[in-house]
């Protein structure tokens, strides 16, 4: 367990956030927790928390302290329609992302809602933590090892190494040193919704082949922009989140 500031900055680099399991309690010298509960009542505090946390010209960086407060906020707010629902937007494919905050530039936040029975390809994040909670339906994570560069296995399937179901108010965090993911929505009959924080935003990563894990560069667009439809052509047809 982590004690101090200056062992959190010595370990981070190396152990973090590459460890699957780094999102645990930090404690101060006195083995206080430094994250401690909050209250979170409305997408709006939610929002105002992680502007709190993050600042006006900061994302999450490597920073362990900023992604436990960051986690701390997203898990204290409990979903409600009445909040969310004017950013969802849907035009039928496989899911939609709609901007519900930009943030400072180092990070933003977007809704997704997800069609039914769809899946997304296996993608990476561009260097960028992606957090995500749950706000409607049901979801489940794959986790993937991410393809060596200049393996000779191309034709190689790609397997998960973990599978996780996330249900309503659930948070989930994934970065490219924990390694790809894919998100489905296995429910026939209900039209999933996710919130994702983004550190730094990004507009291109790259998506996987499950069958030979070759990758190709993908746009991940905006449906809604927050006021009104992007433009028709700019919108992705659901190919990440």
């Amino acid at each position: 367990m982590l004690k101090t500031s200056s062992e959190i900055q010595n370990v981070f680099r190396p152990v973090l956030p590459s460890h699957p399991h780094y999102l645990q309690k930090v404690l101060d010298t006195k083995g206080v927790d430094i994250v401690p509960e909050v209250q979170v009542n409305s997408l709006d505090d939610l929002i105002a928390g992680i502007h709190s946390v993050l600042g006006s010209d900061s994302g999450l960086g490597e920073d362990l302290v900023k992604v436990e407060k960051v986690k701390a906020l997203m898990t204290a707010y409990k979903a409600s329609a009445n909040d969310w629902k004017y950013f969802a937007n849907y035009n039928g494919c496989k899911y939609t992302r709609n901007l519900v905050d930009a943030g400072n530039k180092k990070f933003n936040l977007l809704l997704l809602v997800w069609g039914k029975n769809v899946k997304s390809p296996i993608h990476d994040h561009a260097n960028s933590h992606c957090m995500m909670k749950l706000l409607n339906g049901e979801l489940t994570e794959e986790q993937f090892d991410m393809p060596h560069a200049g393996s000779a296995n191309t034709d190689t399937e790609i397997m998960p190494k973990k599978v996780t179901k996330l249900y309503l108010n659930d948070v989930a965090y994934i970065h490219d040193k924990i390694g790809l993911h894919r998100i489905n929505n296995d429910l026939e009959d209900v039209h999933s919704v996710s919130l994702h924080l983004y550190s730094p935003p990004y507009d291109v990563c790259k998506v996987f082949d499950d069958k030979s894990g070759s990758a190709t560069t993908s746009r991940c667009d905006v449906f809604f922009d927050g006021k009104s439809q992007c433009n028709e052509e700019n919108v992705s047809s659901g190919i990440t989140d």
